[in-house]
């Protein structure tokens, strides 16, 4: 059994608020997921799949039973980040903005931008104690 921490959720937020538009994850997204979750825990495996597995369980969470939206979601991320600054140097805009790839339609691609650089400025402001 892995400890789920706060840290772990708070990333498995930070994804999930990217992939949440679509009813269920797609290949693309599941393969960049589990290259992200590898990256962050490298030098721990079991920990990488429970950050995969928690991903899927958020999205679940948000698509089967609206408990979550957009908005819900950034709110907790700010409040996460606002509790606990350190999150922010979680935010790692290159590895979540390669989800853009998965994306076919222009409109989305624009609000894949806008949250990109929303958790940008999150991230920025934070580090900088603006927050």
């Amino acid at each position: 059994m892995v400890h789920h921490s706060k840290s772990l959720e708070f990333r498995a937020e930070l994804i999930v608020l990217l992939v949440m538009a679509d009813e269920k994850i797609g290949e693309c997204e599941k393969k960049i997921i589990k290259e992200i979750a590898q990256e962050i825990y490298a030098d721990e495996p079991n920990r990488a799949n429970v950050l995969y597995e928690t991903i899927h369980e958020f999205h679940e969470k948000i698509t089967d039973h609206n408990s979550l939206d957009y908005s819900d979601l950034i709110n907790k991320i700010r409040n996460d980040i606002k509790k606990t600054p350190r999150f922010a140097k979680k935010i790692n805009i290159s590895q979540l903005d390669r989800f853009r790839e998965c994306i076919d339609n222009e409109e989305d691609k624009i609000f894949h931008d806008r949250i990109i650089e929303f958790l940008s400025n999150l991230r920025k402001e934070s580090m900088d104690g603006v927050l």
